[in-house]
């Protein structure tokens, strides 16, 4: 059988066939009553890749539409090599097939149309997740191909909201146990083993009636998502006279050089702050215009509400431009994800009341019980409401457990890289819904990071590497029985031969040659006959030695036997046209193989028998494909 990497290289058109059709449906989640709940297109894509699995011969499972799974392996097998029971434990990828929504005039192409150019593969999703998801099944594929046996279950679960709510992902974890370590192909290698803890909330007050005279407050607004740096937010004010207004704010922006533009409204004066988009997890790397607004908004001092005053000079005394939370008694840190961030990621009110939500990135240990004990003093002092909206536990696996160092040996084998060690983040994945789970690639250090933007790609090199990646982690997590390594096996009697020819035959596969070598009389047609009649061959099966070649058509698959014992040269055999057997849709059985040469393909299950200690007893020296329930010693080829 081929070596995984040998067929992952292969398989590449096919997998950027299946990753362009995959792209091809705008799967952006839209919560929706019925049987789809996350929407049509969410549905399409998680069927395609359930009936993609289906036709591989996985085993699919669907959670009543909000997430589902493929699988494989596990297996456990009598002395006949027959199935006789499962494996509880899993090794588990998570993959999402929903995406970021678009902006097709901000693209220069389709964005759902995969283009493979210079190297990249563009399209909505190929980096974010559906690139790596199709990595990780084609890892599974190859392995699967490749004749890989894992003693656990290896389990691709999908995710169908991850870019939105999670509520998917809550819904199949009730129907189906975790898995026992699993990695998310949803961030960069070499991994992530510590993600901070999401605290989501919002600040709320209410205004009084005004007196009258003085600047009034319209309204304001700032941001659009919680979790970004917003960069615009406006406010709407009134007053007799805007000179003094404009005045201040010309001053404002020679001073600390920050865009501010006024409007005149009908009768009042809007004045946008510009400041600089980033993630809420990195709020040091914007400028959040919400707290430019505020900041200039303090040097107004006729307000004619008390109130209004009041929250702005909260704002300015205990927010300002920190974005790690201090003046809000959350100046908190941790040895192993750093400091606490704080983002005000949107601004609301009117003449009645005023808002702002707020996105918290926390220390492993610092729960939203104590961020809410924090604040609670300030909130009381400035007669603010709090509305606790969303809490995510922090993610830590420590850097020192096997499962991490397994990891990072897989991806050192394959990279040579040692200089990168295990990092964290304020981002999320999946894996914090998991137990004993770590984000792992797909994307390499030095990489572009272009998810959720515009002409969002993926470079295909990379996509690739990451495939052959998680196919080593795979083995080495499962524990697979690997089909190169060579395996020594005592065949204690007649019956024992007969087993190893049942044991091949429910392993073969249109194309797979046996190459049987060893002593005259060992056992090689006995071994070729135990085939045949698990083939359901009908025919009595004898050795071609004066024909080289006898084929047998009445079973489930062709047998092509070869006996090559009286072969003058290799190259009589290459006359008799021995690849179109060797590659056409049957099995051949090939004895005296060595004499083949390098005619026998390399992909070849390898047998060479020898005469054991003992009276019938033989010892097969087997390659190429797992062999269970003889006594046997295996080692590395």
């Amino acid at each position: 059988m081929k070596n995984v990497h040998t067929l992952l290289d292969e398989y590449r058109d096919d997998m950027l066939r299946d990753l362009a059709e995959l792209v091809a449906i705008p799967s952006v989640a839209v919560v929706t009553p019925g049987d789809h709940p996350f929407g049509d297109d969410v549905q399409r894509a998680f069927e395609w890749m359930l009936a993609r699995a289906e036709r591989e011969g996985f085993d699919t499972f669907n959670a009543d539409n909000y997430g589902g799974h493929v699988e494989f392996g596990g297996w456990e097998y009598d002395e006949d090599g027959d199935r006789a029971g499962r494996s509880d434990e899993v090794v588990g990828m998570v993959g999402h097939l929903d995406v970021v929504p678009v902006e097709p005039k901000d693209w220069k192409t389709d964005p759902f149309a995969m283009v493979r150019e210079d190297g990249k593969l563009i399209g909505r999703g190929t980096g974010d997740d559906k690139g790596p998801t199709v990595a990780c099944f084609y890892a599974m594929k190859a392995l699967n191909d490749a004749g890989y046996r894992p003693k656990k279950r290896v389990r691709m679960i999908l995710g169908l909201d991850e870019e939105t709510n999670w509520t998917g992902m809550e819904k199949y974890l009730e129907k189906v146990p975790a898995p026992d370590m699993t990695f998310v192909p949803d961030s960069g290698f070499p991994l992530i083993y510590a993600e901070k803890g999401f605290v989501t909330f919002t600040l709320a007050a209410k205004f009084g009636s005004g007196r009258a005279g003085g600047t009034e407050l319209r309204s304001l607004k700032g941001g659009s998502v919680v979790n970004a740096v917003p960069a615009e937010a406006k406010a709407l004010i009134r007053a007799s006279s805007y000179e003094r207004i404009r005045d201040k704010l010309d001053a404002f922006r020679a001073e600390t050089g920050y865009t501010m533009k006024s409007q005149l409204r009908g009768k009042s004066l809007e004045i946008t702050a510009i400041g600089k988009a980033a993630h809420a997890a990195i709020p040091q790397a914007g400028l959040n215009a919400i707290s430019v607004l505020m900041q200039f908004l303090g040097r107004i001092e006729d307000w004619n509400n008390e109130d209004v005053r009041d929250f702005i000079t909260f704002y300015n005394t205990h927010i300002a431009m920190e974005t790690d939370g201090r003046s809000m008694n959350l100046g908190v840190s941790d040895d192993i994800v750093g400091p606490l961030t704080f983002n005000v990621g949107l601004l609301k009110g009117d003449g009645k009341a005023a808002s702002i939500s707020v996105n918290c990135r926390c220390p492993v240990m610092f729960t939203d019980e104590d961020l809410y004990a924090a604040i609670l003093p300030v909130c009381e002092k400035w007669d603010l409401g709090v509305v606790k909206e969303s809490y995510k536990k922090a993610l830590y696996v420590p850097k020192e457990s096997a499962f991490i160092q397994t990891l990072m040996d897989c991806y050192r084998a394959f990279t040579g890289d040692t200089e990168h060690e295990p990092m964290t983040m304020g981002g999320a994945t999946y894996a914090r819904t998991l137990p004993n789970a770590v984000a792992f690639g797909a994307r390499f250090p030095g990489d572009p990071s272009l998810a959720h933007q515009a002409n969002e790609y993926t470079l295909e090199e990379s996509l690739m590497r990451a495939a052959h990646i998680y196919a080593e982690a795979i083995v080495r997590l499962a524990e697979c029985d690997d089909p190169s390594a060579e395996q020594t096996v005592r065949l204690a009697s007649l019956a024992d031969t007969e087993r190893l020819g049942r044991l091949i035959a429910k392993n073969a596969k249109p194309g797979m040659v046996v190459a049987l070598s060893g002593d005259l009389g060992a056992g090689k047609t006995t071994l070729t006959q135990a085939i045949a009649k698990e083939l359901g061959v009908k025919e009595d099966v004898t050795s071609p030695t004066f024909t080289l070649i006898r084929e047998y058509t009445d079973g489930r698959m062709p047998l092509y036997h070869f006996d090559v014992y009286r072969l003058s040269s290799a190259e009589e055999l290459e006359e008799i046209g021995c690849e179109e057997y060797f590659y056409g849709k049957g099995l051949s059985v090939v004895e005296w193989a060595d004499r083949a040469g390098s005619l026998i393909p390399d992909d070849a299950v390898r047998i060479s028998l020898a005469y054991g200690e003992k009276e019938n007893e033989r010892v097969a020296t087997v390659t190429g494909m797992p062999v269970t329930g003889f006594a046997s010693k295996k080692r590395r080829k």
